[in-house]
């Protein structure tokens, strides 16, 4: 990349074929489990998603091709990222050092996670709202369970509980398992 723009190739054409490939995004799809690396939505329901470089392209060109800068997410997140620098690294940092949910609530705990949370507008209203959704799902998850009287229709729940809820590679998956381990703490679960 770097010896094709010295050259004098246009460096957005270059990208474009390169890393823009179905098979590539596809793979990308796969080790995110469809969700944005930022807001961790699921961008499939509404478009198609967008290859995100970690680290701007602009700034990093080295970087443009290498796999370990490469990730999924929404439009929302990828335009306000832009070519800005210093958000939370998925992959290389744990979130969690950084920000933490109160309920559908993200909030910083640091200045990088402002910068992130800010930045990326992590507790725009419809994530708010979708998040509060899958926290009111689990609420009536654990209520159901609580109430199961029969041992084989309790163990069935839990099942579903963790498949189909708590399971990491569920849609906000870092909200609901933040949520439920202080539902745990609190004793309030069966």
């Amino acid at each position: 990349m770097i010896a094709a723009i010295a050259a004098g190739e246009k460096a957005e054409e270059l990208r474009k074929s390169k890393y823009n490939h179905k098979d590539i995004k596809d793979a990308i799809k796969r080790e995110t489990h469809n969700k944005c690396a930022y807001c961790e939505s699921n961008p499939n329901h509404v478009t198609f998603g967008d290859i995100e470089h970690i680290l701007p392209k602009s700034v990093k060109p080295e970087l443009t091709y290498a796999w370990i800068n490469l990730t999924l997410a929404c439009d929302i997140c990828n335009t306000r990222k832009r070519d800005k620098g210093g958000f939370v690294d998925p992959y290389t940092e744990n979130p969690s050092d950084h920000l933490q949910f109160f309920g559908p609530m993200l909030r910083p705990k640091d200045e990088h996670g402002r910068n992130t949370a800010v930045g990326l507008d992590l507790n725009r209203i419809a994530l708010i709202e979708r998040r509060h959704e899958k926290l009111q799902d689990l609420d009536r998850r654990l209520i159901e369970i609580k109430a199961a009287q029969n041992q084989a229709l309790k163990e069935t729940l839990l099942q579903a509980l963790q498949k189909y809820t708590l399971d990491p590679t569920t849609e906000f998956s870092a909200c609901i398992s933040t949520y439920y381990a202080a539902v745990n703490a609190a004793g309030a679960d069966s």
